[in-house]
């Protein structure tokens, strides 16, 4: 049972992950648009690069169910970064 006097906390808690999930946001936006920047601007070889981007960005582990999805629906986007985290958030969360 959750005490009265622990409320405070709950609220701090709770504001501090919204806070975190602004500041990740914001941490992807970043680095996207700064590693994009790099990337070749026409071909399949700026694809590719786009890709190598966003899971660099979101630090996460690169497999043929991911890859494929985020190629082929998420670099079109190019440098939208909010469009392009939410189309890789929803490769990442389906499967082949």
């Amino acid at each position: 049972m959750v005490k009265c006097n622990s409320m405070p906390m709950i609220a701090v808690i709770a504001v501090l992950m919204l806070v975190c999930a602004k500041c990740t946001q914001a941490a992807f936006s970043d680095c996207y648009n700064e590693c994009v920047e790099g990337c070749p601007i026409l071909g399949k070889r700026r694809a590719r690069c786009i890709a190598d981007c966003i899971f660099q960005c979101k630090a996460k582990q690169a497999n043929s169910c991911n890859v494929h999805c985020t190629t082929n629906r998420c670099t079109r986007f190019g440098k939208d970064a909010n469009k392009v985290e939410a189309c890789f958030n929803v490769c990442d969360q389906s499967s082949c």
